[in-house]
C-alpha cells in the first residue's frame, strides 16, 4: 500500500470518528436543552461548553474533509513521527496540528 493510499484510509477512520462524535455532541446538546445544569463557562464567556465542543468538532471534520479532498487530488501530506498521549505514532502534519489546537 503506497504512503498516499496509507493517509488516506487513516483520514478517513479518523474522519468517521469526528463525524460520530459530532453527531453524538449534538444529539447530547439536543436532549440537555434548556433544562440542563447551569453552565458556569457560559455565564464567563457567553457560549456553553456544549456549544464550544460542537463547534470544534465541526472545524475538525471540516479540516478532516480538506485534507482528504488534497489526498485525493494527488498532494501527499509530510508524515512526521511524534510522541502523543494516545499512542497513535505517525500522524501527517495537519492531524499533528488540529490535535496540538484542538
Amino acid at each position: 500500500m503506497s504512503d498516499s493510499q496509507r493517509i488516506l484510509n487513516e483520514l478517513k477512520v479518523a474522519r468517521e470518528q469526528a463525524a460520530r462524535l459530532l453527531a453524538a455532541l449534538r444529539e447530547t446538546s439536543a436532549l440537555s436543552g434548556s433544562s440542563g445544569p447551569r453552565d458556569l463557562y457560559k455565564k464567563v464567556t457567553g457560549q456553553s461548553s456544549m456549544e464550544r465542543a460542537v463547534a470544534a468538532a465541526s472545524r475538525t471534520l471540516e479540516s478532516y474533509d480538506r485534507m482528504i479532498e488534497e489526498v485525493q487530488g494527488g498532494h501527499v501530506p509530510d508524515v512526521v513521527t511524534m510522541p502523543s498521549r494516545s499512542g497513535a505514532g505517525r500522524m501527517t502534519f495537519a492531524a499533528l496540528y488540529n490535535a496540538r489546537t484542538a
